[in-house]
């Protein structure tokens, strides 16, 4: 009889200039109504992953669902002290939202193949997720919605979002479907055709050293904050720190493995933010030219998610996903978009970079976070502080995921404690979450 008006949709909004390159590239997006306030609040239960492998490394012989399988397998077990099983229930499984950058030739549906392969005897709903590097974080993005829709908030479901990538089993495949005589047939390679080029067909690889000159970030600070990224995570790794999140796994012939494979190459010792020379008679083996450009990985990561009943159920402790953006840009500068993406996601809340407890910036390049740094004011000892791509290789849409793994760790046992996770893909995409420690009980 008289219906409520419709709410018009929000004008177009042009976000601000972020320095030199963003008054270059001004960015233009819809602004998104606050309606999550009112939604469910989310919090994440649990994750795992996979040790990464290196490029036709230890865990080359390992196809993408199978090291999804392995992560997902423990999802349910104890980790950081929570019995989700217990507490829970399968029966509760909401989805389970999966990211791949390299989908092709794997089968249908990735997840479900994946699911299968963790060994569960249900069945689960499974949402695939395409989006280059970006898509562990695109895959996380939609489970908090539909967590937080009508449907969602109907029981205390949870779901379970990440990404996996094998690159070393990434398949090479021919062009076009028609029948073909016989004779020399081109294969194409799904890490070129599909991950480096971007739209318009240029390499990204190449593209990404113009912003480093343009923020006049030279080689050298580029090799210093990789060799700070090597210590940190070899720190890290002797205190134990990945050993809640990483599921070991039995390569063929070899000792179960439970470290990063890159990471196991080399043993560092202080905390020097310096390049130095390896000492051998300190026993130190440091990268003699440390990486500006992170190696291909293979890798799988996950998280379960949940609402604040399970939540408050399953533990004491929290850590919510209070906020997230996502940000699109032309991949002609791949610093826009996450640079722009971090400062939306702090202008929403109302924070200062100094506000921040804890940053986790995609380090596929070095000059990214350098950039981040340099832009924000950000403090370098709250940057990537467990290390990032650059030690652990750049495993395509496993990167957000171990990011959000990270900052998690970090953020255990504090309360009122705040972390961003910043994710992009060479195409100009990226996803900042925000994440809140909360003592829930």
């Amino acid at each position: 009889p008289n219906p409520k008006p419709q709410t018009p949709n929000p004008k177009p909004h042009v976000l601000g200039s972020i320095g030199e390159i963003g008054r270059r590239y001004p960015l233009r997006f819809v602004k998104m109504p606050m309606i999550y306030k009112q939604m469910q609040r989310v919090f994440i239960l649990s994750g795992g992953r996979t040790p990464s492998g290196l490029y036709l490394g230890c865990l080359s012989n390992y196809q993408t669902k199978t090291l999804a399988g392995v992560a997902l397998r423990g999802w349910g077990l104890r980790r950081w002290g929570v019995e989700l099983l217990s507490c829970c229930g399968v029966e509760l499984l909401r989805g389970l939202y999966f990211g791949c950058a390299l989908p092709a030739g794997q089968g249908p549906n990735l997840g479900m193949a994946a699911w299968a392969s963790s060994g569960q005897q249900n069945s689960i709903n499974s949402v695939m997720v395409a989006g280059g590097e970006n898509a562990g974080l695109a895959a996380i993005v939609l489970a908090i919605t539909a967590l937080q829709s009508s449907a969602g908030q109907t029981k205390d479901s949870v779901s379970i979002a990440g990404g996996a990538d094998s690159v070393s089993t990434s398949r090479h495949f021919f062009r076009g479907r028609n029948p073909v005589s016989q004779g020399d047939l081109s294969l194409m390679d799904p890490l070129l055709h599909d991950i480096f080029p971007d739209p318009f067909n240029t390499l990204s690889n190449y593209k990404a050293r113009s912003p480093a000159l343009n923020a006049k970030i030279t080689v050298e600070k580029q090799r210093n904050f990789a060799l700070r990224s090597f210590q940190n995570a070899m720190e890290a790794q002797r205190k134990g720190v990945f050993t809640r999140a990483i599921e070991a796994i039995d390569p063929p012939n070899q000792r179960p493995m439970t470290t990063d494979e890159q990471l196991g190459a080399y043993r560092l010792r202080g905390a020097s933010s310096e390049r130095k020379k390896p000492s051998p008679a300190a026993g130190e083996t440091l990268p003699s030219d440390p990486p500006c450009v992170a190696p291909l990985a293979d890798q799988a990561a996950f998280i379960a998610l949940a609402g604040e009943a399970v939540a408050r159920k399953s533990s004491n402790f929290g850590v919510e996903i209070a906020d997230f953006v996502e940000v699109a840009s032309g991949p002609a500068d791949p610093t826009l978009a996450p640079l722009a993406a971090l400062e939306q996601i702090l202008n929403r809340n109302g924070l200062s970079p100094q506000g921040v407890d804890f940053f986790e910036i995609e380090e596929n390049f070095a000059f990214l976070p350098l950039i981040a740094i340099e832009q924000f004011g950000l403090d370098r000892e709250k940057v990537n502080t467990l290390g990032g791509s650059l030690v652990f290789g750049n495993a395509l849409a496993a990167n957000g995921p171990r990011m959000v793994l990270n900052i998690v760790e970090k953020l255990k046992g504090k309360d009122n404690a705040l972390g961003v996770v910043v994710g992009y893909n060479s195409a100009g995409q990226s996803t900042a979450l925000l994440l809140k420690s909360h003592i829930l009980n």
